[in-house]
């Protein structure tokens, strides 16, 4: 039995014990925390600043759509900030590794934190990139890109340039950091950033677009390997169909936990896709890691 667990934004920031607590913060918060930096961020127009206010995704639309010059360092900014976060010996990330140790499971995270590959090297593993299944190592797939995930200049740093427009910056090879240095990256490249996509509608990719293609790539063969999917933290957002047409199309029998209002926007999804197999549970990390023995 092949186990796929998608993991978003809700899985990091409920993943310790006291939600918030030494977490990524949600959408609605994470804009104010990065005007807090003093960088990209804090420049951005009051009008702009108040559509992120009503939204993350909203705002970062029209930021684009106006500034598109300032793309990379605000992403090198987002990926500095998300960084700092790293797991508790209690976190929630470590319980379900532990659960699911020995497993035939494939990890997905939406995020572009690293708390989940953290909570992997507290617990003595390595982490690959990829399906191949390997007994020293759990496999981890990030269809949005990482702050890890970065472009593989083998002649040194790309320095003192903007990228205007739209479109890709570069596409190259990526090389995979450990977290203290992809950190450090963020610190010394004053032009590029991680392979990450835009956290607005569209999802575009600006630098090594066909890595992160190659991620959903594997998202969506996971996605046909697997006999069960476990979704948590995850918001149903229809139009990123390399995340939601996979799951429609998958013959695993998928339970997505979530709250009331999640419950919703699922159920319309359902409906619309007529996915059958599809179950809601109550509850989030606690939740799933109470059920998920009866799932497998």
């Amino acid at each position: 039995m092949t186990i796929l667990v998608l993991l978003g934004a809700g899985a990091s920031y409920g993943s310790e014990p006291v939600n918030g607590l030494n977490t990524p913060p949600l959408g609605d918060k994470l804009f104010g925390e990065l005007c807090k930096l003093g960088g990209a961020a804090s420049r951005v127009p009051s009008d702009i600043k108040k559509l992120f206010g009503k939204g993350f995704e909203l705002g970062m639309a029209h930021f684009y759509e106006r500034h598109s010059v300032l793309l990379q360092e605000f992403h090198r900014e987002l990926s500095y900030y998300l960084s700092q976060f790293t797991p508790t010996n209690r976190s929630y990330y470590i319980k379900l590794l532990e659960l699911l140790r020995g497993r035939d499971v494939i990890y997905s995270s939406l995020n572009y934190d690293m708390m989940l590959e953290e909570a992997v090297r507290m617990s003595g593993t390595n982490v690959v990139y990829n399906l191949n299944r390997r007994y020293d190592a759990e496999r981890i797939i990030k269809p949005h890109g990482s702050i890890n995930f970065w472009p593989d200049i083998s002649t040194g740093m790309i320095r003192g340039c903007s990228f205007s427009g739209g479109g890709v910056a570069i596409e190259t090879d990526v090389k995979v950091l450990d977290l203290p240095t992809s950190r450090k990256y963020c610190l010394l490249h004053d032009s590029l950033s991680p392979a990450i996509s835009m956290y607005a509608k569209g999802k575009i990719v600006s630098v090594c677009p066909s890595y992160v293609e190659y991620q959903q790539n594997q998202f969506s063969e996971a996605c046909r390997m697997a006999s069960v999917i476990i979704i948590l933290g995850v918001r149903v957002v229809a139009e990123d169909v390399h995340i939601w047409d996979s799951i429609r199309d998958s013959k695993a029998e998928v339970t997505y936990f979530g709250s009331d209002s999640d419950r919703l926007d699922l159920q319309k999804w359902v409906t619309k896709s007529k996915k059958t197999n599809m179950y809601f549970s109550s509850g989030y990390f606690e939740k799933a890691l109470a059920t998920i023995p009866l799932l497998i």
